[in-house]
């Protein structure tokens, strides 16, 4: 297993809000992955949707077409500054309206039991140190209805096999945002969910980086 480091919340958060204005030029690669993974999670009209890790609003905008008129969505992220960056996103599509952007922490959603039709995950569990993942999973699921669908969108890598990418992460974790591949397929078996899919997409963008990892969309639904 690759060694990661545990992952201070407030770190995080301190982290991305300084790269929130720079983070769309950086990861260039992202938005085809959020087609796709829209595309694969057929939200449907009256769906109510919640994004964790909603970052500048790349898939919000999608997600809130998506639910149509008598859907709803509600986002939240830890950064009020990823946040601000997500609703100039929603507003200029005149969407802001129809989605409560909240600041949170996936370790504890602020919502009740079996509230949500589909919850949306990208670009977060690749920064969660390992061991810490499986209870944000449970509480994915805790707020998922009962068949309810799990989207999860992640830097990955194609097999279990270690990658360079891995190699050099950890002899520097900071080297692109705290972010490393990870498989979230087994892990979602683990935390109950049934149904499991994973689509694995390379990664291409102008940062040679990128070029050493891809991009897995796992579909998943919490038992009926």
């Amino acid at each position: 297993m690759i060694r990661t480091r545990i992952q201070d919340p407030k770190k995080i958060a301190k982290l991305y809000t300084r790269l929130s204005k720079y983070y769309d030029p950086f990861t260039g690669y992202e938005p085809r992955h959020h087609r796709e993974a829209l595309k694969l999670a057929a939200i449907k009209e009256g769906d109510v949707v919640l994004e964790v890790a909603v970052g500048t609003g790349r898939a919000v905008v999608g997600i809130a077409n998506a639910v149509g008129q008598q859907g709803r969505v509600y986002g939240v992220d830890l950064t009020e500054a990823m946040l601000k960056q997500a609703a100039a996103k929603l507003k200029r599509e005149g969407l802001l309206a129809k989605v409560n952007l909240a600041q949170g922490s996936a370790f504890s959603l602020p919502f009740e039991d079996g509230k949500f039709d589909v919850l949306y995950n990208s670009y977060m569990l690749d920064l969660i140190d390992t061991p810490q993942i499986p209870p944000i999973l449970l509480e994915f699921k805790r707020v998922l209805k009962p068949g309810g669908k799990l989207v999860l969108v992640n830097m990955s890598k194609k097999t279990e096999r270690k990658t360079l990418f891995e190699f050099l992460y950890e002899k520097g974790p900071n080297l692109y945002g705290n972010c490393r591949p990870v498989l979230a397929e087994p892990l979602a078996e683990e935390a109950g969910f049934e149904n499991i899919r994973r689509f694995y997409r390379r990664d291409f963008s102008w940062l040679l980086l990128t070029l050493l990892t891809g991009t897995e969309i796992v579909l998943a639904n919490k038992p009926a």
